[in-house]
Parts: structure tokens; C-alpha cells; sequence
């Protein structure tokens, strides 16, 4: 519960692949995913594409090939635990 209160406060959204995305003309940097891909996503457009991160990469996709995560899968994201926590705390001291 501390990893998603922590995700909450530090404004961390994830998502959920339910497409591969292999790119497209639309994305000027496509981030290429398979399906099931947990994803984290930085910024929105009203166009409907999200810029994000996963496995190392950054770039954009289309926000109809996510969903996001439920509050059990949040659980499940493999991220750097120590590296979000040090970043909740710094935030909650400032």
C-alpha cells in the first residue's frame, strides 16, 4: 500500500499495454511496446497520445492501446523501489 500511496502523492501514472504498438506516422518518437507492456506515463495530449517510458525508452503512443493499472497491479509494477521512496520522501520534507 506504501508503493501506491507513495506513486499517488509523486502525481506516477502507470498503464497497461492492451495492444502492441508499432509505431505509426502520428508519433514523431514512437515508443514501441508488445501487449501486456506496463508502461509509465509523463504527459498527456488532448490528441489522445501519451508520452512515456518503458524498459528503458522513452517516446510517444496512442492513449486507446493503454489502460491503467488497478490498485493491486500497481503492486506488481517492477520499479525501483528505493529510488520512488527517496523521491516520496524528499517530497513530503520539502
Amino acid at each position: 500500500m506504501l508503493q501506491q500511496q507513495m506513486a499517488e502523492e509523486l502525481n506516477v501514472e502507470f498503464v497497461r499495454a492492451i495492444y502492441r504498438f508499432t509505431g505509426g506516422d502520428q508519433a514523431a518518437v514512437p515508443l514501441l511496446f508488445a501487449e501486456s507492456t506496463i508502461l509509465q506515463v509523463v504527459e498527456k495530449t488532448q490528441e489522445g497520445w501519451c508520452r512515456g517510458f518503458a524498459a528503458g525508452k522513452e517516446g510517444w503512443f496512442p492513449i486507446s492501446y493503454v489502460k491503467p493499472l488497478g490498485n493491486g497491479e500497481l503492486l506488481q509494477v517492477n520499479l525501483s523501489f528505493n529510488l520512488l521512496y527517496y523521491a516520496w520522501l524528499a517530497v513530503r520534507v520539502i
